[in-house]
């Protein structure tokens, strides 16, 4: 109905609603950006494979050329396109190596600290 509608899948599949806020709403989802260094496009939504399992992260917002959209099911993103990735903390290296092996490299941003580092 949603894409009959003209709508998109926000995130590009269903998602637990709750469950991400409740990990976002104690600090137990990390949040990195990525920059695709694969070849051709790529859809970070499941489209036409409803029934694959889904990554262990969660596309949240895709970056080009100065211009960012929320992840939907028809976003194609492009080598050098960039991706705000969520994922739970407790699936940190699970989600690092889909990442790496996907040709997602982070994207250092202006502010951070040393790696892995926190204030507490």
């Amino acid at each position: 109905q949603v894409l009959e509608a003209g709508a998109g899948v926000l995130f590009g599949r269903p998602i637990d609603f709750e469950k991400w806020a409740h990990h976002f709403l104690h600090g137990t989802a990390v949040v990195e950006r990525r920059r695709y260094e694969g070849r051709g496009k790529l859809s970070l939504g499941l489209g036409a494979e409803p029934s694959r399992t889904p990554p262990p992260v969660l596309p949240l917002v895709h970056l080009r050329g100065g211009r960012a959209v929320p992840i939907t099911e028809d976003v194609a993103v492009r080598k050098g396109d960039e991706v705000f990735f969520a994922w739970l903390s407790e699936g940190d290296d699970v989600a690092r190596a889909w990442l790496a092996g996907g040709s997602w490299m982070a994207v250092e941003q202006a502010g951070e600290g040393q790696s892995g580092a926190s204030a507490t």
